[in-house]
């Protein structure tokens, strides 16, 4: 955990994680569920791990499954996270803190925790993931569940990874940490 005060964005410093501990545990059990090495198997979002991942969430065998693995997350750092399926529902007015590449007026900068909205092109964000780091550079390093390794830019992916992602990239960030009602 002290390791990741002292990391470094490309380049520059990263935001501090707040003394509350609810985004450090999002975070850690993002962490966790990394370790475990969850890919899909045949594809189709299913396999072992992918379906009990997304059977815990509350969500429906074969779904696309990044918005189910940050259900996951939330919950099991016991933060009560509503059950979206869907990436684009995490973003509603009053959640939202980054959109179209600027701080939301008014809201706190994106921190560790925070849910990370991509579209890749489409009209409507279509993938999430967790915020792990949110430095002073041009990236951000990310969580996600349905995405691929290596830094790959895709919006169906066989696994969970972290990546750094460029910021340009993002859609939008949500805080759930510090409201998680919707």
């Amino acid at each position: 955990m002290l390791a990741l005060f002292g990391l470094l964005a490309v380049p520059g410093r990263l935001h501090a994680l707040p003394g509350d501990g609810g985004r450090a545990r999002v975070v850690a059990e993002a962490q966790k569920l990394l370790a475990q090495r969850i890919r899909e198997h045949g594809g189709a979002n299913r396999g072992p791990q992918v379906d009990a991942l997304i059977k815990e969430a509350g969500g429906q065998m074969g779904q696309p499954w990044c918005s189910w693995s940050v259900v996951v997350e939330f919950r099991r750092a016991g933060i009560k996270a509503p059950r979206f399926g869907r990436a684009r529902d995490w973003f509603d007015k009053v959640h939202t803190v980054w959109r179209a590449g600027r701080q939301v007026l008014s809201r706190p900068p994106p921190q560790p925790g925070d849910v990370v909205g991509f579209t890749w092109g489409a009209a409507v964000i279509g993938h999430v993931e967790l915020l792990i780091a949110w430095g002073t550079g041009p990236s951000a390093r990310c969580i996600g569940g349905n995405t691929g390794g290596g830094g790959a830019l895709q919006r169906e992916g066989e696994g969970m990874y972290e990546n750094w992602r460029l910021k340009r990239m993002i859609a939008a960030v949500a805080n759930v940490v510090d409201n998680p009602k919707y």
